[in-house]
């Protein structure tokens, strides 16, 4: 299987891309779950 350099160079970029968005996306999701459950007790104990 051949792949010049511009295949190459967008396989590249395609890879690159999708780490640094997973690497975002876990970063948002774990944050959301960390402030989550402690703005929930505390709504909870004001009542």
């Amino acid at each position: 299987m051949y792949i010049d350099a511009g295949t190459g160079s967008i396989l590249l970029q395609i890879i690159a891309a999708g780490f640094f968005t997973t690497l975002v996306f876990f970063k948002r999701i774990k944050s959301f779950f960390r402030k989550a459950p402690a703005a929930s007790s505390q709504s909870k104990a004001g009542k």
